[in-house]
């Protein structure tokens, strides 16, 4: 099952990639967690994700994105943020927002027109 590694700094407290943890990461606890796959989430109109660093998993397997009319999305790494701007051209969304902190962190909103 995914394990929520517990970062003193909630914001670095990932479920995702935890063998590998950001290396200013002050990990206290490891606790498994139940999780549902985003293949198995209903169907939305509006999304809103960050998952620190699972981001690029849920772009990939989400099966509802026909539907989909905003997006709002905290990335965690350059992979996420290239999927996410080939799924926004891909679904022809424009670009509300765009907070980009770096090529590796930031967040947008994403709107279909």
């Amino acid at each position: 099952s995914p394990v929520l590694t517990v970062d003193i700094r909630w914001g670095r407290s990932p479920t995702h990639d935890v063998l590998n943890a950001h290396p200013d990461s002050v990990a206290s606890e490891r606790v498994s967690v139940r999780a549902v796959h985003p293949r198995d989430l209903p169907a939305a109109e509006g999304i809103k994700l960050d998952a620190e660093g699972a981001e690029s998993d849920f772009i990939d397997h989400y099966p509802f994105w026909d539907g989909v009319l905003v997006l709002m999305i905290e990335w965690h790494t350059h992979e996420a943020r290239v999927k996410m701007h080939e799924l926004a051209k891909r679904m022809g969304w424009r670009l509300a927002k765009n907070d980009c902190g770096d090529d590796v962190q930031g967040v947008a909103i994403w709107v279909r027109p």
